[in-house]
């Protein structure tokens, strides 16, 4: 069992937040290794079925009445081997009731039978030598006591051809305990009520060659009584049915052909799971689940492949892959789910392919279409999300449809390529790609087409948005390029089809190339810290196209490169391009004017820019620049990792930053400059910075971050490694697919014992790679249990005497632990939840990186707590700046004393800053004031912004005065 990465999902519910807060009962290698006190649930939450599930229907209604036939009474127990079976091996029309083990040794066909098993009692079936066995047409039924089910044991005759076709199993533990070792039809046979439906029995790795086609897997009652040697043994989720299939470490296939071929797929509907595979490599193919309470699919570790299956009424999460090899293809999705696809825990670079899938959605309480959280690769592409194709016609209250999140440091590709995505959402909060970015490098962002085609009203909503999640500081080489974000209005101040058609929070090392944002209310919008660079982008009809806002927003320093601003002069309602509340010096604009500045139209209307250019060249010509480096097919590589400005600013140590946030952005910059030495070349001010912070507590935590950084590292041997033998396991599933697609299963006839032989070696390709891969995975799990429990030793051992130290220190304390997959004590949670309610301002970063170790029902009270976090709830607030009344400044220019008349909305500060970002004056308001007065005699001449904002911070007005003494 792999140590896993759990991490936790920000959404309102706490169903299941034991699996991110639990180490899993089979993790056997921390198990051994660890003696946790038990874990601390803050929100115990229990699974439960629709009430249209329970019709109460149970066969035995039906058979109760039939008495056992002559010869078949044995529901005493004792009852020899192959009792009943004539010498032409047919049973036929018999009702059969058994109270104990009846064995059956050797071949037989039981045709049109009941049996009616009492509590605790099973069938094994154990042939002596080469046979067939069948049971056709047969009712198995319990009466209201839970029996152990049917058991198979083929080790004395591995090649036995077993036939289960047309019967129903109802009121069993586990209706069929299927060896490994022997062929297997399992066709048109209903499943109810069972605790699991078919599972596999030697769990040793090994192949399950079994054709399972046409069978329905539900529950209409509550699970029955467990008796006799049933009472001790697990089952979770009872008295519900844990799930249709579950297979541990096996190698098989669920179902055959491509949807709707003969009529072939599996129905899994009303369990708590449809079909789960633990550390097995288990193919999906052509089955639909309905009314599912927890997973339609569950893979834990090993390979899940799921292809052509419907996910239809009902359910919480479609597929969840955990630590798992995941292929999803041409699935589709139309129920009412929580989450389409959830791929989480994935520290050994697996691969991830999520690819053309279908997701119809007309229900509100969908989060996420696709989850996805970023496999700990260090070379190549391991995870692509590509060519799905989403329609959602519904009013979630906030809902994803691809979410990307990163909390590891990897070094390998993640693409999100040629997805269309169509909104039609009235009241907003519907996002098209949502990248949560940590210290990962390379997200490429290709070709995707997000449209808006309705006005909402509420809610923002976001076409591609890059969000910075924790630290950034060794972010790197991220390309969106390509991509088309539209609505259908550009003009209304409130209600839009989509807010920001690129939204980027705190982003460094990206480039943007020759994206369309067209008819948002912001086209761009870059709010807080970025260092990224703007490359033949266009900039069509919005109200402001290029919008950068928040806390002394930054994106670097432009060229040209390009960019296209719409000619028509109302293209732009407001601003063609606006900074708000920065020095726009730090992200000016420039372009050769006898180069770029002819030739392309790549400067927007003076008339449409804030700050207006007459009072300071934001965007300006000069006579030479650098050479222009424009957006092609084959675009170049984006930035190389490099310290942005603000990270610059700290070395210098001319940063306008104080306690908290100084210190964090210290220790961030110092671990770049420790993890990556040729950022700090001989005597440059970077090695003096690195030099003088050495033996401090800002060194010590920056070896917890090289120490987490190195022991999840996957070296590009072992990723190769990897990546072989899972190249020959998907090699073996396309040819095992081709071979089940080129036999007519419409009727079982025609699986022939050649189909089994051909079907037995690729399955035992797969399983013999499986293998290998498990236990290449379990000796490097070792190695990253022993150096990540270094991590945490060493970082028990740092000595803290501020807040802002402590908090980081707990905040390390629980990311190593969940990477550990150790359990979260209450104790360790109450530290969480104290410091999610601290002030930023003592804390640091720690108070908003602390918020995905919180439960769910924990997290809805704080996620929202950080301005750049807050703009996804209050950014609609901002789209009322249109309709808000302006701040007047005058005289302007002025020669030192200025008068600034208020509009009637509400605002809390009013605020004077100088160029480079700094406030000067500053004044509280009260309701009742109209008019404030300021006096700039005694500060320098320039240009100065008046910033007008409310309770929350939030700007809601700037103008600019130029200051001429």
């Amino acid at each position: 069992m792999k140590i896993r990465f759990n991490l936790t999902l920000q959404r309102s519910n706490c169903l299941f937040l034991v699996l991110v807060l639990v180490a899993f009962a089979t993790s056997t290698i921390l198990k051994a290794q660890n003696n946790e006190p038990q874990p601390y649930n803050p929100c115990p939450s229990t699974w439960f079925l629709s009430p249209q599930c329970f019709d109460g229907f149970r066969s035995c209604e039906y058979y109760s009445q039939f008495p056992c036939s002559p010869n078949y009474c044995w529901a005493s127990g004792g009852i020899s081997n192959n009792a009943g079976i004539p010498t032409n091996g047919i049973v036929q029309n018999k009702t059969i009731e058994i109270g104990g083990v009846y064995t059956i040794t050797q071949g037989v066909t039981f045709l049109n039978c009941v049996f009616k098993m009492h509590g605790d009692s099973r069938i094994n079936l154990s042939p002596l030598n080469i046979a067939n066995i069948t049971f056709q047409g047969c009712t198995f039924l319990g009466c209201g006591e839970m029996w152990q089910g049917i058991f198979v044991d083929a080790s004395a005759t591995p090649h036995t051809y077993f036939k289960f076709w047309g019967n129903t199993i109802e009121d069993a533990y586990n209706g069929l305990n299927l060896d490994e070792m022997a062929p297997y039809s399992i066709a048109d046979n209903t499943f109810r009520n069972n605790h699991i439906g078919i599972s596999n029995l030697r769990q040793n790795g090994s192949l399950l060659n079994a054709s399972i086609i046409r069978n329905t897997f539900l529950q209409s009652s509550d699970l029955a009584t467990k008796i006799g040697s049933l009472i001790g043994l697990a089952m979770p989720d009872y008295p519900l049915a844990h799930a249709g299939i579950k297979l541990v470490r096996a190698s098989a296939a669920v179902g055959s052909g491509t949807f709707p071929q003969s009529n072939v797929f599996n129905t899994f509907i009303c369990l708590v799971n449809g079909i789960v595979s633990e550390n097995g490599t288990v193919a999906s193919n052509n089955n639909s689940f309905q009314s599912i309470s927890q997973y339609g699919i569950w893979a834990i570790d090993g390979t899940i492949n799921v292809g052509s299956c419907q996910f239809l009424s009902g359910g919480y999460i479609g597929i969840w892959a955990e630590g798992a090899n995941l292929w999803a293809q041409d699935n589709s999705f139309k129920g009412d789910w929580i989450e389409g696809i959830h791929s989480m825990g994935n520290t050994n670079a697996e691969h991830i392919e999520i690819s053309k899938n279908r997701f119809t959605i007309i229900h509100n309480n969908w989060e996420n279409g696709i989850f996805l959280s970023r496999p700990q690769a260090s070379v190549g592409v391991t995870s692509i999300i590509s060519f799905n194709i989403f329609a959602v016609n519904s009013n979630p209250t906030s809902m994803h449809c691809i979410y990307v999140d990163d909390f590891v440091d990897a070094t390998g590709e993640t693409k999100i390529v040629e997805n269309n995505i169509t909104i039609n959402a009235s009241n907003g909060g519907i996002f098209g790609i949502w990248l949560n970015v940590g210290n990962s490098a390379r997200f490429s962002v290709i070709r995707n087409t997000i449209f808006f085609g309705t006005i909402s009203t509420n809610y923002a909503s976001w076409g591609i948005a890059m969000i910075k999640s924790g630290n950034v500081s060794l972010s790197a080489e991220h390309t969106i390029a390509y991509n088309n974000v539209s609505g259908i209005s550009a003009n209304l101040a409130v209600d839009n089809a989509v807010q920001c058609g690129i939204h980027v929070i705190g982003i460094k090392n990206a480039d943007f190339c020759s994206n369309t944002v067209d008819n948002s209310f912001w086209g761009f919008h870059f709010t807080g810290k970025n260092d990224i660079r703007l490359r033949e982008n266009y900039f069509n009809h919005h109200y402001e196209g290029l919008f950068l806002a928040g806390t002394s927003p930054t994106i670097g320093k432009q060229e040209g490169r390009g960019n296209q601003w719409n000619l028509d002069p109302d293209a732009c309602v407001h601003f063609a391009a606006k900074n708000s509340n920065s020095n726009p010096l730090t992200s000016e604009f420039t372009v050769d004017q006898f180069d770029e500045g002819i030739a392309l139209p790549w400067l927007p209307p003076n008339l449409k820019l804030d700050p207006d250019p007459g009072s300071i060249d934001w965007f300006h010509t000069v006579l030479d620049v650098d050479p222009l480096d424009h957006c092609v097919l084959t675009f170049s590589e984006p930035n190389p990792r490099a310290l942005a400005p603000n990270e610059q600013s700290v070395v210098l140590g001319t940063s306008d930053l104080g306690g908290a946030a100084l210190w964090d952005l210290k220790r961030e910059v110092y671990a770049a400059l420790l993890i990556y030495p040729d950022l700090r070349p001989a005597s440059s001010p970077e090695e003096t910075f690195f030099n003088n912070l050495n033996n401090t507590v800002i060194a010590s935590f920056g070896q917890v971050t090289q120490q987490i950084r190195n022991a999840l590292n996957v070296s590009t041997l072992n990723q190769q490694t990897f990546d072989t033998y899972r190249t020959a396991i998907g090699d073996a599933l396309d040819s095992l697919a081709v071979l089940d697609n080129s036999v007519d299963d419409s009727s079982i006839n025609n699986l022939t014992n050649t189909w089994f032989a051909q079907r037995a070696v690729l399955l035992q390709q797969v399983a013999l790679n499986a293998g290998f891969e498990s236990t290449f995975e379990q000796s490097r799990n070792l190695q990253v249990y022993a150096a990540l429990q270094n991590a945490l030793t060493y970082n028990a051992g740092i000595a803290c005497s501020l807040p802002y130290e402590s908090a980081r220190k707990t905040l390390n304390e629980l990311r190593i632990r969940q990477l550990l997959d150790q359990p979260i004590t209450q104790a360790l949670y109450q530290q969480a939840l104290a410091l999610a309610q601290q002030n930023p301002i003592a804390t640091g970063y720690a108070t908003e990186e602390v918020l995905p170790f919180l439960a769910p029902c924990d997290q809805a009270l704080y996620q929202d707590s950080d301005e750049d976090n807050s703009e996804r709830g209050q950014e609609q607030k901002d789209a009322d700046l249109a309709n808000a009344g302006k701040i007047r400044a005058a005289p302007n220019p002025t020669n030192g004393a200025i008068e600034v008349n208020l509009p009637s909305q509400k605002g809390s500060l009013i605020a004077i800053y100088n160029a480079n970002g700094q406030q000067i004056k500053a004044i509280s308001l009260e309701p009742y004031m109209i008019k404030v007065s300021f006096d700039l005699s005694q500060n320098p001449s320039g240009l100065y912004w008046i910033v007008f904002t409310n309770e929350q911070g939030k700007t809601l007005d700037t103008t600019i005065i130029s200051v001429s003494h």
